[in-house]
């Protein structure tokens, strides 16, 4: 047998294995990553010819269409990182491709789920209206009034499409790490991205970021949909300014010769008090407006 054959067979298993897991636990990452590493190694027919056989023997054991729900909502972002992969020989833009064709489809079940007469908002906003106060310790229970959690229940609902895309990109950079790291093991040829310490985002996402938050000055409150916008918007670009100053952190912490933890220190404090992220931002929206980095390298 041909080692790429066996190969393909070998993962097209391990395929089939974590649709397994996924199909009951809805972690949909998982079966992406031999996915991914099977397309890699085959050209786009051999790789469909896979991934069909596999697909009919999920079908024939599940006999559902959540499986076969599964198995399309893997199949197309892996796809698109396949063909750019290809195409650029760059991590990067397979991983932007990726997240982008991961939020559609999600955005799309959303839709779906909201033309059958399912609102995902008002689930969310329920499900905390009815749990968040039972959830809390005795001691924080007289601080926050029905009021106020109701007002942070609708803010919650508010910021689904930041959290589709939080979800979307935390999933795609997961396939594409793993992934690598088993190409990597197998020695076959794998694509990385930048080290983080290199990460800077074009300037022009300052102007913008400043564009939207003028709007955001001067937008009225009652329209909601320009709010639910703007809202969704700023949040984003303040966790990807957080990335950024993660990034200036690690550039000075090598520059300067610092402790290589000091970066991870302030990832975890992000994580940990989250209103420390308005701070932090505040650090990657300067070194990406200003050169800073020029400066530290004289």
């Amino acid at each position: 047998m041909h080692p790429r054959v066996k190969s393909s067979l070998v993962w097209s298993i391990v395929f089939i294995i974590c649709m397994f897991f996924s199909y009951t636990t809805l972690i949909l990452f998982i079966p992406m990553i031999p996915l991914l590493i099977l397309r890699l190694n085959n050209n786009i027919r051999s790789f469909l010819t896979y991934y069909i056989v596999s697909v009919l023997l999920l079908a024939f054991i599940f006999s559902d269409i959540l499986s076969l729900y599964i198995s399309l909502t893997v199949l197309l972002p892996v796809l698109v990182m396949g063909r750019m992969y290809h195409k650029h020989e760059k991590a990067f833009p397979a991983i932007v491709s990726g997240v982008i064709v991961l939020i559609a489809e999600v955005m799309v079940g959303i839709y779906i789920l909201f033309l059958s007469g399912i609102s995902i908002a008002q689930e969310i906003e329920q499900f905390f209206n009815e749990n968040m106060m039972e959830a809390l310790p005795e001691q924080f229970m007289g601080m926050l009034s029905p009021e106020m959690v109701s007002m942070y229940a609708s803010m919650i609902a508010q910021l689904i499409p930041l959290f589709v895309v939080l979800y979307a990109v935390t999933m795609i950079t997961l396939v594409h790490a793993i992934a690598k790291q088993i190409l990597k093991k197998i020695g076959m040829p794998y694509y990385e991205l930048k080290p983080v310490r290199e990460w800077m985002l074009p300037r022009s996402f300052v102007l913008w970021y400043f564009l939207f938050y003028v709007i955001y000055l001067f937008s009225s409150t009652d329209n909601n949909q320009l709010s639910y916008f703007l809202l969704n918007i700023m949040s984003l670009a303040m966790i990807t300014f957080s990335i950024q100053a993660i990034s200036f952190f690690m550039f000075i912490a090598r520059n300067k010769r610092w402790a290589k933890v000091i970066p991870f220190l302030v990832l975890c404090v992000m994580l940990i008090f989250p209103l420390i992220i308005m701070i932090i931002s505040l650090v990657g929206l300067l070194d990406t407006a200003f050169p800073i980095r020029k400066q530290l390298k004289k």
